[in-house]
């Protein structure tokens, strides 16, 4: 997705991110390499199994952003960067390999050079620190005003998901999803 050097690069700057997301451990930001989408299925189930041996409902809601990475904004990401105390002179630097030259290639053909703004790359060792940055905040707030969901983020795909009464959980879940979409919207 991006020249060698710039991988390399990214490579070594992956340190510094997993620093700051050690000193920022949200729980909701799964990682790892033990952490693909199926785990929030797995989550669910147990969440099912335990609200049905305990007579309650369990429901989720799973969003997947679609072309994330290429719509991410750099005034946003360096507006939450300042907010979450994240390294604002490896978030520039990043920003620079983001926002360089690019072509768009398909079997043999190569268009123009073109500028990218307000993109992260999404093979960059650093991509997935970098929509760990730009979620934090909104995550933290709809964990704040509706304590009763469990929040998931794994790359681009993010889950709410609650146990409790059909009034609780139709409630909490329709409240968060609404803050979540409605913030996403916002950006």
């Amino acid at each position: 997705l991006y020249p060698s050097m710039l991988k390399t690069w990214s490579k070594v700057r992956q340190l510094d991110c997993r620093i700051w997301e050690q000193k920022c451990d949200d729980c909701f930001f799964i990682g790892g390499r033990l952490a693909t989408c199926d785990r929030v299925g797995f989550e669910h189930n147990l969440r099912v199994a335990f609200a049905k041996l305990h007579g309650y409902v369990a429901a989720s809601g799973i969003l997947d952003l679609r072309k994330y990475y290429e719509r991410i904004s750099h005034q946003e990401l360096l507006a939450e960067a300042r907010a979450s105390g994240f390294d604002l002179g490896l978030l520039r630097a990043l920003c620079v390999i983001y926002g360089g030259r690019r072509r768009a290639l398909f079997r043999c053909a190569a268009s123009e050079e073109f500028m990218a703004n307000g993109t992260v790359i999404a093979g960059c060792n650093c991509a997935t620190t970098m929509a760990r940055v730009l979620l934090r905040t909104l995550l933290r707030r709809i964990q704040a005003e509706v304590p009763g969901v469990t929040l998931r983020n794994i790359v681009d795909d993010i889950s709410v998901q609650t146990i409790g009464t059909v009034h609780s959980v139709s409630t909490q879940l329709v409240a968060a999803m609404g803050t979540l979409v409605g913030g996403l919207i916002a950006r």
